[in-house]
C-alpha cells in the first residue's frame, strides 16, 4: 500500500467549484445565497431563503431535484439508496497491498482501502470505505445496519487472507493480532427517477446521473478558469476592481 492518499476520481469540492465558476461567468447563477425553499407558479418560480424572497419568470422549467420543491407534482420512483459505510481499522497488515474488493451482492457492494485520514494516523494506518446498494426496507433493517456491515467486512477481508499485524514467531510459525474494526460513521444519498405528474410543455424533468450533467463542466473547467482570469485582469486595467 503505498504512503500518503490515495486520489480515486475528481474531488466533490473541485466539481462544485467548477460548476459555481461556470454558471457565474456564463451569468445563470440567479443567486449564491443558500435556499431554503423554492415555490412554482405557472410561469414564475419564488425562491426563499433565510432572510428574503427572489422571483424570476421562466419560459421552460428545468427540474433536477424536488428538495424542497412545492407548487408542482412530482413523485419519486425507483428509489435506491447509496450507503458508504468508514470503517476504522486497527492492527490490520496490508501485506498483499490490496486496495479493492469487491462484494457479492449489493449489501457491501465494493470495499475502498486507503491510507488512514485520522487525526494521529501513523503513515502504517489503513481505513475502509465500504458502498452498499439499498431499498427504503432495507435502510432500516438491522441486518444491513453498519454494525453488520462491519461483520460482513470482517468475513471479506478473512476471506482475501489478510491479517492483523504480527507479533511473534514460534517454531517458524508466525501469530499475529486479530484485525479490529471499528464504525465510524455512515452517509446515505437517494437515488430515484422523478416523475411529473402534471401535463406541461414547460416542465421538463432530468433524470441523468449527476457524473452526467456535470462532465461538460468538470471538463472544461480549465478554459473557464482561464477566462475568468482574463475578465478580472480586464477588471482591473479598467479600475473596476
Amino acid at each position: 500500500m503505498p504512503e500518503g492518499t490515495i486520489n480515486r476520481g475528481v474531488s466533490k469540492l473541485d466539481v462544485e467549484a467548477a460548476i459555481v465558476l461556470h454558471l457565474s461567468v456564463a451569468g445563470l447563477m440567479l443567486n449564491s445565497v443558500p435556499l431554503t425553499n423554492i415555490k412554482v407558479g405557472y410561469d414564475s418560480v419564488d425562491f426563499f431563503s433565510s432572510a428574503r424572497k427572489y422571483s424570476f419568470g421562466f419560459k421552460k422549467l428545468h427540474v433536477f431535484s424536488c428538495e424542497n420543491l412545492s407548487g408542482i407534482k412530482i413523485e419519486k420512483e425507483d428509489v435506491i439508496y447509496k450507503v458508504y459505510d468508514k470503517i476504522n481499522l486497527k492492527h490490520f497488515n496490508n501485506h498483499e497491498e490490496i486496495g479493492y474488493i469487491k462484494g457479492k451482492d449489493n449489501f457491501v457492494k465494493e470495499v475502498l482501502i486507503y491510507p488512514s485520514q485520522r487525526n494521529g494516523a501513523k503513515k502504517t494506518d489503513i481505513d475502509l470505505l465500504c458502498k452498499s446498494y439499498l431499498t427504503k426496507d432495507e435502510i432500516n433493517m438491522f441486518d444491513f445496519s453498519d454494525t453488520m456491515c462491519r461483520m460482513k467486512v470482517s468475513s471479506l477481508l478473512k476471506e482475501k487472507g489478510l491479517k492483523g499485524r504480527k507479533v511473534a514467531t514460534y517454531k517458524d510459525k508466525e501469530y499475529s493480532r486479530e484485525i479490529a474494526l471499528e464504525t465510524d460513521s455512515r452517509i446515505v444519498t437517494e437515488e430515484c427517477i422523478l416523475v411529473c405528474k402534471e401535463q406541461s410543455d414547460q416542465i421538463l424533468i432530468y433524470n441523468d446521473k449527476f457524473e452526467t450533467l456535470v462532465e461538460d463542466i468538470v471538463s472544461n473547467s480549465s478554459a473557464v478558469s482561464k477566462r475568468t482570469t482574463q475578465i478580472n485582469n480586464l477588471l482591473k486595467s479598467e479600475g473596476a476592481l
